[in-house]
């Protein structure tokens, strides 16, 4: 009688060769992740040895993390600085050739979410036009409010928008 060669557990079980491939590759490939992790900690204590011994450290692979914090910058609010009290006129009338204002309050590819927009600004009480243009043969619909033309119509609908939480941006036109 002959008997094949198989592993036996200690119930008697039989374990077939591909069940022993599949329980080594898995030991295999924790032992390889337990290498990779054991590298990734090494580099913040090679970078300190490399101070201690005065040799050139390796440099990270991402350095994005520590640059990153050091680019923010913090933008103040401008307006008051942007937009100067004027001698102003009222809206509608003609200010001499000086800037006129709007804050854009969203740009969309679909003519039917800027109406939306559109609509809900509106009902803030918000003048508000929409401008078409073609940016890289793909049409835009800006939703704008304005035209602004003294600072305290600025400050007011820039109120109006941040009561509401909605995100706009400044912008300047020459006429």
């Amino acid at each position: 009688m002959r008997r094949q060669a198989t592993t036996h557990r200690a119930h008697g079980q039989v374990i077939p060769g591909w069940g022993m491939l599949l329980i080594g590759l898995i030991i295999g490939l924790f032992i390889a992740f337990l290498v990779y992790l054991d590298r990734l900690d090494a580099t913040p204590v090679a970078k300190q040895e490399a101070e201690d011994t005065g040799k050139p450290a390796v440099k990270p692979r991402f350095e994005f993390y520590s640059i990153l914090p050091e680019l923010e910058i913090v933008v103040p609010d401008i307006l008051d600085s942007v937009v100067p009290e004027s001698r102003s006129t009222q809206d509608g009338q003609d200010n001499g050739g000086a800037a006129v204002y709007f804050l854009q309050a969203g740009s969309f590819k679909s003519g039917d979410e800027a109406d939306r927009m559109k609509a809900t600004l509106s009902l803030l009480g918000l003048d508000v036009v929409i401008q078409s243009v073609t940016v890289n043969d793909v049409k835009w619909h800006r939703v704008r409010v304005g035209p602004l033309r003294t600072a305290q119509a600025l400050r007011a609908a820039r109120d109006r928008l941040r009561q509401n939480d909605i995100e706009f941006m400044l912008l300047k036109t020459g006429r």
